[in-house]
């Protein structure tokens, strides 16, 4: 006789949330195989009620249902200690979940995971996976004994791993558009105590009168064709230039976001007391957005760095990991 288990199949929900959608893949297994796969993205950074409909018409076939959720959240990171006392050296341990990866003898940690269990309670969460569990997983076979940087690169975020050998040295979690919003914040910041130094009561005539001079259109030395030329090409720019080159100048410029904010957290392990005479010699990177070689020949030229691409799926490394656990 069949046992109960047997006579349903395992249905796998993995949903990987991010500031602008969600993106949800389904497997269902059967005799530990996975029969049938398919994704669908929704509109929405949180699960809302289209989103709960969906998955609750999906695991309803089946009482053996798993939710797994990716932690995308800011408020995490790792640290190479698995001991909470020596991870107050890197981190202030208010309110985290430590967890411990294997005997490695480094940990990741989270301050949302209460943030995530309330957001989901509708549905119900079973698994909860780190993006550096995820990073660990896809370079396990790379791992130098030399110090090389790892980065998983989603659309939203950067997950960076700095390991020597099995050894985790530095990591660091970076959402790219609160990082944008910072970076607009500090220069506003800087403009406003720029602005703050002009007093403008010291502003002679004679400057107002140079000022207005340079801004009258007489003195400019444009012919009117010209200028009809100039702002019919400024507005609408080429009429042959296809969405597919705005695109690429929309991705070359979340590029060298990325390579800033790479370049950055480099210069920031450089720079620590924590990892003196360490250098980076490689990189490799778990592109999961086709970022095709723009990012790889910015570190290459600019920071000198041997760098690797490999390809992959976030969510179906998730669910893959899911299934591991679980059956």
């Amino acid at each position: 006789m069949a046992k109960l288990g047997e006579l349903y199949p395992k249905i796998f929900v993995t949903i990987l949330p991010d500031k602008e959608q969600m993106h949800i893949l389904t497997e269902i297994v059967a005799k530990r195989r996975v029969k049938k796969s398919f994704k669908e993205s929704f509109d929405t950074p949180t699960p809302d009620k289209r989103v709960i409909r969906y998955i609750e018409n999906i695991i309803e076939e089946s009482p053996y249902h798993y939710i797994t959720v990716i932690d995308t959240l800011s408020t995490q990171g790792a640290i190479p200690t698995c001991e909470m006392q020596k991870a107050k050296e890197y981190i202030n341990t208010k309110n985290i979940s430590l967890k411990c990866f294997n005997s490695d003898g480094w940990s990741y940690y989270s301050r949302g995971v209460g943030e995530l269990l309330e957001e989901y309670e509708d549905l119900g969460v079973d698994l909860i996976y780190s993006p550096f569990v995820l990073l660990a997983h896809m370079f396990d076979e790379y791992v130098q004994k030399s110090c090389s940087l790892y980065i998983l690169a989603d659309r939203n975020f950067l997950t960076l791993a700095i390991f020597k050998g099995s050894q985790l040295l530095y990591a660091k979690y970076i959402d790219m558009l609160k990082a944008k919003e910072e970076e607009i914040r500090s220069q506003e910041n800087a403009q406003q105590l720029s602005l703050s130094g002009i007093d403008i009561h010291e502003i002679s005539l004679d400057d107002e009168e140079d000022l207005g001079s340079l801004i009258e259109m007489e003195d400019l030395d444009i012919a009117k064709d010209d200028l009809e030329d100039f702002v019919i090409e400024d507005t609408f720019g080429d009429s042959q230039k296809s969405d597919g080159s705005v695109q690429k100048s929309d991705l070359l410029n979340r590029n060298y976001e990325r390579f800033v904010l790479v370049q950055k957290a480099l210069d920031e392990f450089y720079h620590s007391d924590l990892y003196k005479g360490e250098f980076v010699e490689h990189v490799y990177i778990a592109d999961a957005i086709t970022l095709e070689n723009d990012l790889k020949d910015l570190l290459e030229d600019e920071l000198f760095l041997s760098v690797q691409i490999k390809k992959v799926d976030i969510l179906s490394t998730t669910s893959y990991l899911a299934r591991a656990e679980i059956l």
